[in-house]
């Protein structure tokens, strides 16, 4: 069984809300529903394996007459049949050294007929073999051999399929047997990460031979990816979704945002938050008293940033506390745009390539933040427009494709550039200290700081 830590908990940390999901699961697995296999569907880095791993302890808690094994299926991909790592872990259950043994009998009959390779030029090979010893005679001698050939691997064949009926019914009464007090659940977590040919077989596996009473599973993985896995196997001409769903009885997918009053919380933003109060290399700068979290918002938002991509973008903005104190600046436009630079040296590298090549597009750096095109009616209400509205404006002004060349062309008056100076200045109270550098060379500076190049 994978090793994992069995004191993590719901009741030690929930930020996401996710123990109701684990109860709800855990009434299922414990009705008369078939739900299994059941698939814990997320993209990758969404906290799916944390989630499961409380899901089990929880589980555990609830209903100890069950045996729960958890597997990581990425640890084991490099076996050649999927049925070893699970039929391994059924093993390890049995009280004691008599039943292991006749289990271990049942389950290697299995695995030798599943390993028995057939192979698609058999009837080629046999040839070969049997055309060694033909000296006269050629032509009659080789229909012969292949007569012989096909004779002998339509036996073969049939040998196979007998011996394979028979051993698995064994397989099949003996887990009965075993799961008939105390069923069993597999998690197996990291499908999405193994090979294709692997995560196929296994997911075939687990409907031809665990179609068993009191034999559940739980599938923890990407189910983008196991499709891609499936048009891997099988060609593309396959509808990847429809052959999935032979193997699935019920997916749900970990929800990526919150419920709050009347609104919504981006969850992996909330762990941004949460990891800023936490970092001691962040917890003490300008981050602790500017307001950039609508900002980030947009950002997390509209790029679906997901639980481990935060933790990346947290771990970036450390390396630039650390190197330059990119965050110590009383400047909530620089505290943007650094932000705004760290992000993009993180996901974005084409844009990061562009902007080496001093290729600064305004629609490109715009779209990070959901914005497809200028809007100045957003500078025309009373009320003061928004952080991401003020730096999109900026990285309009100062680019050098797609940019406000000409108040005109646009609809802007001059009178609302003077408007926008009025707006930009608060946002850097210490920019006379840039001298005539553009606003966008705060972008250059913390690329090159993010290269230990400053």
């Amino acid at each position: 069984m994978s090793e994992f830590d069995t004191s993590i908990s719901f009741e030690k940390r929930d930020e996401f809300d996710r123990r109701p999901i684990a109860v709800n699961i855990i009434n299922l697995l414990t009705s008369d529903v078939n739900v299994s296999p059941m698939v814990i569907d997320g993209s990758w880095g969404c906290g799916k394996t944390e989630f499961s791993l409380k899901l089990i302890n929880l589980f555990k808690e609830q209903h100890p007459n069950y045996n729960l094994v958890y597997i990581d299926a990425f640890q084991t991909d490099y076996q050649e049949d999927p049925l070893l790592s699970i039929l391994s872990e059924i093993i390890q259950l049995l009280p004691n050294d008599e039943t292991q043994k006749a289990f271990k009998k049942t389950a290697t009959a299995v695995l030798k007929v599943g390993t028995k390779t057939v192979l698609k030029g058999g009837v080629n090979w046999i040839l070969r073999q049997d055309s060694n010893s033909v000296a006269d005679d050629w032509d009659e001698a080789i229909a012969d051999a292949a007569d012989n050939a096909i004779n002998k691997s339509i036996d073969k064949l049939l040998d196979q399929q007998i011996e394979s009926e028979s051993s698995f019914k064994a397989l099949t009464a003996s887990i009965t047997k075993i799961t008939q007090d105390k069923p069993i659940i597999f998690f197996i977590d990291e499908l999405d990460r193994c090979k294709p040919d692997f995560a196929v077989r296994l997911l075939e596996k687990i409907k031809h031979v665990f179609d068993i009473d009191n034999v559940q599973f739980v599938l923890i993985a990407n189910k983008e990816q196991l499709r891609s896995s499936i048009n891997h196997c099988y060609g593309l001409n396959i509808d990847s979704q429809k052959y999935l769903d032979k193997f699935l009885c019920y997916s749900l997918s970990l929800p990526e945002v919150k419920s709050k009053g009347y609104g919504y919380e981006l969850n992996s933003h909330n762990h941004f938050l949460t990891l800023i109060k936490n970092s001691n290399v962040l917890n003490t700068t300008y981050l602790s008293t500017y307001d950039y979290s609508s900002f980030t918002k947009t950002l997390f938002l509209e790029n679906r940033i997901s639980l481990r991509e935060a933790e990346t973008f947290i771990r970036y903005m450390e390396i630039a506390q650390t190197i330059d104190h990119s965050f110590n600046k009383p400047d909530i436009g620089v505290m943007l745009l650094n932000l705004l630079g760290i992000f993009i040296f993180c996901f974005k590298p084409n844009i990061l390539t562009n902007i080496d090549n001093n290729k600064i597009d305004a629609k490109e750096i715009n779209s990070l933040l959901g914005v497809s095109g200028y809007n100045h009616n957003s500078f025309n209400s009373n009320s003061s427009p928004s952080r991401v509205s003020v730096i999109s404006l900026l990285i309009y002004l100062n680019s050098n494709i797609n940019a406000l060349k000409e108040a005109k062309d646009f609809g802007v008056s001059e009178k609302f550039f003077e408007k926008f100076t009025n707006f930009i200045e608060p946002y850097f109270n210490v920019f006379n200290s840039l001298g005539h550098e553009s606003y966008l060379n705060i972008l250059y500076k913390i690329i090159k700081t993010l290269r230990l190049d400053s």
